[in-house]
């Protein structure tokens, strides 16, 4: 059985800029500027932040370098010389990392808000959208579905080349194009929907908050 390690932090003000100055300076230098490339800074902390968090659970593999060699393929998924596959996500004022050995994988996280879930109806098949509406819970149901979706899509690769409709979200799995992905709920915080997929059934996930003070 592999295990998954899933890392994420939270943040609920601005970090010191003497805080900022010494995390940043962590990073790689190629990694600056893409993150100060963002104008919030709310956005320039989760990308700050989810790269921190994969520097650690790399590190913990012993991948030290997986920061160094940090790139991303002709779709855009990001992948590293080291032997782990890895994901980072993040929404409202959360990051997340999953970081993994011998195993394919996606993670995604969003903020259950109340919005017009019309113009989404497109990118979820009859049957999700049926029990979307019959939920208890719209807003929950929804992000539920769009968040096993989004994890599909990352961990298959395409990124936005997959239609989101064509992945079919069971119980407990999904498909996109005969293949099967593996789904798991990853409890976050009670506001925030998270979801891993994996190629693999037989894994383990392991849950860790860090803090960056």
């Amino acid at each position: 059985m592999a295990t998954v390690e899933v890392f994420f932090t939270r943040f609920h003000e601005r970090m010191p800029p003497s805080s900022w100055e010494r995390w940043l300076a962590i990073l790689p230098g190629a990694h600056r500027p893409s993150i100060l490339r963002y104008r919030r800074w709310q956005d320039q902390h989760l990308h700050l932040l989810g790269k921190l968090l994969l520097l650690e659970g790399a590190a913990g593999r012993g991948c030290e370098g997986a920061l160094e060699s940090f790139r991303t393929d002709i779709d855009k998924r990001p992948f590293c010389d080291e032997p782990i596959d890895f994901n980072i996500s993040h929404a409202g004022q959360i990051a997340v990392c999953a970081v993994a050995g011998g195993v394919r994988l996606g993670i995604d996280i969003e903020k259950v808000d109340a919005i017009d879930l019309g113009p989404y109806r497109s990118y979820m098949t009859a049957d999700e959208w049926r029990r979307i509406e019959a939920a208890a819970h719209r807003f929950g149901a929804f992000f539920t579905y769009w968040t096993i979706k989004e994890s599909v899509m990352k961990a298959d690769g395409r990124g936005m080349n997959v239609p989101l409709e064509d992945i079919e979200v069971k119980d407990g799995f999904a498909m996109l194009d005969r293949r099967r992905w593996w789904s798991h709920t990853v409890a976050v915080h009670p506001d925030y929907v998270c979801h891993l997929a994996t190629d693999r059934a037989d894994i383990e996930v392991a849950v860790r908050e860090l803090f960056f003070d």
